[in-house]
Order: C-alpha cells, then structure tokens, then sequence
C-alpha cells in the first residue's frame, strides 16, 4: 500500500456486563486494509455473539475478494436470532483502504464515520442502497497524510447519565472533540482510549451502552534505524556506523559495546544518564547526532515484551510500561507511536566470554529480542528492512 495505516481501537463494557458486545476486526494483505466495528443487539453475552459472528463473516468475506452485497446476506441469514426480541441484530461500519489510498466506507445502522483532515470534518457524498433489506450507507474518499478516521458504535453519541440520553453530546459534539484534538496525537490507540473515556465521563463512568471507537491514522512517514551489535569484524565499524547514519531517520543505538563503537568513529562522546535507570532497566545514554542509545540484550528484549503485550491488548490497551522513564519504554514507544519504516542494522560479533560455543548465548538473545520485534512491528503494517554485518 502506498499508505501506512496506524490503527487502534478501546473499548468500555456495558455497566455491570463483563464482555463487551461490539467488536472490532482488523485485516491488512499487500492489496488492501480493512477495519470492521460491528455492534450486537443489546449488551454482554448475547450482543457479543452477535458481533463476533457479524464481523468475522463480513472480513473474511470481503477480504476474500466477496461483495458487499454477498456478505452483507451471509451475515444476515446466519446470525442467531435473539430469544427475546426475536431478531437477528448487528450494526456494523466498514472501511477498505486500496493500495492507492482510496478508502470505501460500508456503514449499517452504526453513527456516521468521522473523517478529519486539516482540524476540519469531510464530508464525502454518500449514497443509500438496500442490500439484503438492509439500508446500507456507502462513500468513498482519497486519503492524504495528515488524515484520521474514527469509527464508533452507537455508545459513543447521545451518552448520558442516570439511564438518560443526554442531548448536549450528540454526533456533532464528537466532531467538535476530534475536530479539537485529534491533531495532537501521535498514535490511534491513545486517541481512541482518550475519545471512550471522555464519553465515559458523560455517562458518570456507569455506561448504559458499550462504547468502542476504532481510529485510523495517516501518519507523516517515520523511518526509524536501530543500530545493534558492532560488527563481526572490527575493521567493518566503519562502514557499518557510515552505513547505519547514512539515510534520515530517528537513530536509535542498542547495546554498551555498539554506542562505544558509534562513539569512537563518529567523534561523539557518551554520556550515561543513572536517573533513567529502573525495574531492571539499565540506565540510557547521550550522544550527538543520535537520537537515542540504549542498553542492549536487557532492554531490547523487555521492548519486545511490552510491545507484544500492548498490541495483544485487543481493545484495552495499557500504556504503563510504554510510559515509563526507562530505556525500553523509550524504545518501545518509539516503535509504537512514532515508526512507519524500520531499519535495523545487525552486527554479528561474538562476546569473548562465549567463544567455542557452537550459538554463543548473547547473540542468540540478541538476535530472538530484535527478530521479535520485528515481527511485531511487520504484523502491524510498518515497512521492515533488516541488515547483517
């Protein structure tokens, strides 16, 4: 795709259910991405089969190449139809970005879908159908860098205390919320958190619906470099430090041999910083003309564990860890919040202390905690480029 999609989404339960009855399925391949928030009939349990099953079906369908008009009867026809009100019911809002950036809206019964660009609401034309006997709503529009989209369920709008709607926090208050602030974040998951917990806070933290929001991102492109283990020989340092600052990036050194290197051939000296030292992190350093540098097998692997754990959140994302003043925070979010394209720059030396061994234990770490990463980073749509020396 031509674009990168940052994407996230957060969710609150019903009060008093312990499932959450909207759902929200995201899938990407080399030709599209989709994003599927579907909303069940009622709350907890029932509400939440619903929605899986409606979302699944219309994902699996289109993302198979099916159309709209097939997967919107599937889901129908198949749903289970509630034992109370005797209805098959799920809302649901669709959005399929192409590879040139072209977004299609597919929306039922769910809030309209917020596009924002330049601190503005687009309007693109929509058109009705019914499909299935359904009225379904559809547009479309070219995405630009800068633009973000947020997908609700109905919980979002009307939201209210004391089992009432509230009048004052309608579609258009939600607009007036994004309009405000959603330039300022530099990740869909906290705008989404942000977004949920102020409707939240309407609703006096005891909501009467569930309230998720998906959010979309086209972030300015970000390349990240990451610099980690000097050379297997010590005559490539050069190279390997000239090759690694070559291009425009945010730098990023791992490991206290590899800054030594950096430092040594790039004229830069190093400077420890003991206070950002904590919970089994060593401290970070400071060096010129790099932006961050990090101890290595230690805070590369702790990186990898909290960036497995927040993108395994789905839908209660913890930002704790990402948050704390240490040296795998600091990576952690960087890749997370700040990273369209990632570089990473692997050199192979061995540590003395393990030489004779036939995989010498800190390259195997070293190489496991960086692979891992790089799986996480590739699973969520970034660009990964990975180099030997």
């Amino acid at each position: 795709m031509s674009l990168f999609i940052d994407y996230g989404w957060y969710s609150v339960n019903h009060d008093g259910e312990e499932v959450c009855g909207d759902r929200v399925v995201v899938k990407r391949d080399k030709k599209q991405f989709l994003g599927v928030l579907a909303d069940g009939m009622g709350s907890g349990v029932k509400a939440n089969i619903l929605s899986s099953m409606g979302s699944t079906i219309l994902s699996t369908m289109l993302m198979g190449g099916e159309s709209v008009e097939s997967a919107v009867d599937t889901v129908v026809r198949t749903l289970p139809v509630c034992s109370e009100r005797g209805m098959n019911y799920c809302t649901f809002s669709v959005v399929t970005i192409d590879r040139d950036g072209v977004a299609v809206f597919t929306e039922f019964d769910n809030p309209q879908a917020w596009i924002i660009r330049n601190r503005q609401v687009v309007h693109p034309e929509r058109t009705r159908r019914t499909v299935a006997g359904k009225e379904i709503w559809e547009s479309e529009l070219p995405l630009i860098e800068g633009d973000v989209i947020v997908i609700t369920s109905d919980g979002a709008v009307n939201a209210g205390t004391n089992n009432q709607f509230s009048y004052s926090w309608t579609w258009y208050s939600v607009a007036r919320w994004l309009c405000e602030r959603a330039h300022t974040y530099s990740n869909a998951e906290r705008l989404a958190y942000d977004l949920v917990e102020t409707v939240n806070d309407v609703y006096g933290r005891k909501p009467t619906d569930d309230v998720t929001a998906m959010v979309l991102r086209v972030p300015p492109r970000q390349v990240v470099d990451i610099m980690y283990g000097p050379p297997a020989y010590p005559e490539d340092d050069e190279y390997m430090v000239r090759e690694f600052m070559a291009e425009p990036g945010y730098k990023i050194v791992c490991g206290g041999t590899t800054s030594s290197v950096v430092s040594r051939i790039l004229d830069s000296p190093l400077e420890t910083m003991p206070e950002t030292a904590g919970d089994g992190v060593p401290p970070i350093s400071f060096m010129a003309d790099v932006d961050l540098v990090t101890e290595g097998v230690l805070t590369v692997t702790r990186a990898a564990d909290i960036l497995e754990r927040y993108y395994s959140a789905e839908g209660r994302p913890d930002f704790t860890e990402m948050d704390a003043a240490n040296g795998a925070g600091f990576l952690a979010r960087q890749l997370a919040e700040s990273c369209t394209e990632l570089r990473v720059f692997i050199g192979r030396a061995e540590n003395p202390a393990y030489e004779g061994k036939e995989v010498p234990l800190d390259l195997n770490l070293k190489l496991k905690s960086m692979e891992r990463i790089c799986r996480l980073m590739e699973a969520r749509g970034r660009k990964v480029e990975v180099y030997y020396y």
